[in-house]
């Protein structure tokens, strides 16, 4: 074994143990040890994967809901799934629905010891009731509010900080990639995975596991069907070029048209120096200001046109 793959192995042991807590609460709630548990943390750091990867392992039966959901859509889920592990992936809104808090709170309660839970809906013709037997473990980018009734689910369920640093990030990916991804050769996988390792670094940006798995596989496949006009390298750094130009929304624009025109010639100029080719330097100018192409191509000319008077 050479060094670097010596040093490898040691960091992803580290690693490996610095995760081991979190991997335990999981399986206390597959294993029906615990009610639930949530899990925090910055976006793109894998808390989805570990959370799928060890509930997998463990053998039990799990459902997983992503994004927004209502308190009627959570009642329905409970029911649906009232003997299983359930998943709700980025949950931050449940927790300004206080129904939903209050069914979360049923669902996470202890009720005599018993394993059962009962959660119920009210309606002005009676209620209705789910005997649930399962467990709920919420994944969020933010931690548990200081309001009355999200401490009360705090003081029901164990959580955890998912605070991995770039550095972890980069051993889980590389992990992903040596198993393969897509049906993808390992050594592909390997390849993109430290070209997105490498980009992030150059660039001082945070690694993302998403950028890899689900932005950058995807556009190899898509380079790999001949698919695209542009190599799949350059597609992915236009997509990270992109996140590096703060949105139009984010930006105070001043009372005057004159004033956005300024910044969409900064964009616009910032695009071109990137290149990358028609498609890529469009879909950043379109994902930056949600401006039309059209409207890319005439700012380029009229900075192109003063070029010229100044020149």
């Amino acid at each position: 074994m050479t060094e670097q793959a010596l040093q490898e192995k040691t960091a992803l042991t580290r690693l490996h143990e610095k995760t081991a807590p979190i991997r335990d609460q999981i399986r206390a709630v597959a294993f029906g040890q615990s009610k639930g548990y949530y899990l925090f943390g910055k976006p793109g750091t894998g808390k989805t994967f570990v959370v799928r990867e060890t509930l997998r392992n463990s053998g039990c039966k799990f459902y997983v809901h992503q994004g927004h959901v209502t308190a009627r859509a959570l009642f329905d889920i409970f029911m649906m799934h009232f003997d299983e592990v359930i998943v709700l992936d980025d949950v931050t809104a449940v927790f300004k629905d206080t129904i939903a808090v209050q069914l979360l709170l049923a669902a996470c309660g202890t009720q005599d010891g018993s394993r059962t839970r009962l959660i119920q809906w009210a309606k002005n013709t009676g209620s209705l009731q789910v005997p649930f037997q399962g467990g709920v473990i919420a994944i969020s980018n933010l931690e548990i509010a200081n309001d009355l009734v999200s401490q009360a689910l705090a003081s029901r369920v164990p959580y955890n900080d998912y605070n991995l640093t770039n550095e972890d990030i980069a051993l889980i990916i590389r992990s992903i990639a040596a198993r393969g991804v897509a049906g993808l050769d390992r050594r592909i996988c390997q390849e993109i995975a430290e070209f997105v390792i490498v980009e992030s670094a150059e660039r001082q940006m945070r690694l993302d596991l998403r950028l890899y798995a689900d932005k950058a596989i995807p556009q190899y496949l898509l380079w790999q069907l001949d698919e695209t006009e542009t190599h799949w390298k350059d597609l992915v750094r236009s997509m990270m070029n992109v996140q590096l130009i703060p949105p139009v929304s984010t930006v105070r624009l001043g009372p005057t048209s004159r004033e956005q025109k300024v910044r969409e010639r900064v964009i616009a100029s910032e695009i071109r120096a990137h290149g990358g080719g028609r498609a890529v330097e469009t879909t950043a100018w379109r994902t930056a200001t949600g401006r039309s192409p059209a409207t890319y191509y005439r700012v380029l000319k009229e900075l192109d046109v003063e070029d010229v008077a100044t020149a």
